[in-house]
């Protein structure tokens, strides 16, 4: 009866919006792979999904146009660079995170740029004019304070990367607020040698990082539609109409949904019950109704009702499904209108439906099953 009682008490919490901690049952959320780890020995662990800038995206440019990479925000502790370029050359080259310049910095830099246009403009010397002008070039062109910025990694000199796939976990004591922007930078030479701003990835793409991207449309489901409806328990407000664009491509039209629910609110694919678990999920019916109709309580008869209609309305197994998409607990959509492009190594053949799925309490707050449409 260990389903039984955790369903009861999922009723509850959601009844009563008062439940603390339920244990998370085979949630599935999926863990980051520590792969060429450059993160510091002081770095955290095992870190939740809850800060606003978990998903943001930026791009390495700047100064040294060898360097090169496109930088993720996986968690509130973990960056994701893929596809990094560095030659290893340099003496002290670390990974910083850079913030936006207060005020008092900005009106300050700003005297500093007078200055160096007024040396211009005084000096006769063309080669001493050229470099003026080039510090003044590269100082305009800094955007974030990489200077009084935490260092987020080992030493990175004479490791050599070629389009590779590194991880930084973030060190203790410095949190996401700190990180408005990232920057490979040379400690001796105060210099950003390359860098990028975090920002939210365009056209609402919610996709998680590693996602397929340019496939074709060879598959028989392209072209289905799916109607994303509220759960039985009407709270989060989950609408909207997924379309299934191509071999890799889901857009949702009219996203709605609140923002609310427990840490972990993801976008879930969904997979038909197999014969076994849809056999064990009626043995589980049938205990609830005996259940039901040997009660006298009322208010526990009402619970258990709410429970076998609830389970009964899961025609699909999103438990065990394929997080689609970054968490989106605390970001409410409106008629929003996004696209989720599966994971890697992931296809169609995972994809029988689409649910707003709360990983804590491993309830779907709204799905909906994809089906073609008849052609007229």
């Amino acid at each position: 009866m260990r389903f039984l009682s955790l369903g009861i008490v999922i009723l509850l919490c959601f009844a009563q919006f008062s439940c603390q901690s339920i244990q998370n049952r085979n949630s599935g959320i999926q863990s980051t792979q520590l792969q060429n780890d450059l993160s510091l020995d002081t770095a955290q662990t095992n870190c939740t999904s809850t800060h606003d800038k978990v998903g943001h995206v930026t791009t390495l440019q700047g100064f040294n146009k060898k360097i090169s990479g496109e930088v993720y925000i996986i968690d509130d502790c973990t960056i994701r660079i893929e596809k990094f370029t560095y030659n290893g050359n340099g003496i002290e080259v670390y990974l910083k995170a850079g913030k936006n310049f207060t005020a008092n910095e900005q009106e300050k830099r700003k005297i500093y740029f007078k200055t160096l246009e007024d040396e211009i403009e005084k000096s006769n010397d063309a080669n001493y004019k050229k470099v003026i002008k080039n510090d003044l070039i590269r100082e305009e062109n800094i955007t974030l304070n990489f200077k009084k910025g935490k260092i987020l990694s080992k030493n990175i000199v004479q490791e050599k990367f070629n389009n590779d796939t590194v991880t930084i976990r973030l060190p203790n004591g410095v949190s996401l607020d700190n990180l408005d922007g990232i920057s490979i930078y040379d400690e001796p030479f105060v210099l950003s040698l390359s860098e990028g701003t975090f920002h939210q990835p365009k056209n609402n793409d919610l996709s998680i990082h590693l996602s397929q991207s340019n496939c074709t449309s060879n598959h028989q489901k392209v072209g289905a539609v799916a109607q994303l409806k509220n759960a039985l328990i009407n709270y989060h407000k989950v609408s909207g109409t997924a379309y299934i664009v191509d071999d890799c491509t889901i857009r949702i039209d009219g996203f709605t949904y609140d923002g609310f629910g427990a840490p972990y609110i993801h976008i879930k694919s969904g997979k038909n019950y197999s014969k076994t678990k849809q056999e064990k999920r009626e043995t589980y019916f049938i205990e609830l109704e005996n259940e039901i109709k040997n009660t006298n309580n009322s208010q526990q008869k009402k619970v258990l009702n709410d429970s076998l209609e609830l389970e009964k309305s899961l025609t699909l197994n999103f438990q065990k499904g394929i997080i689609l998409s970054q968490n989106i607990f605390g970001k409410p959509f409106k008629n929003k209108t996004i696209v989720l492009r599966l994971p890697q190594s992931v296809t169609l053949d995972e994809v029988d439906g689409i649910s707003v799925f709360d990983q804590h309490f491993a309830i779907s707050f709204g799905s909906g099953t994809f089906q073609l449409l008849e052609k007229k």
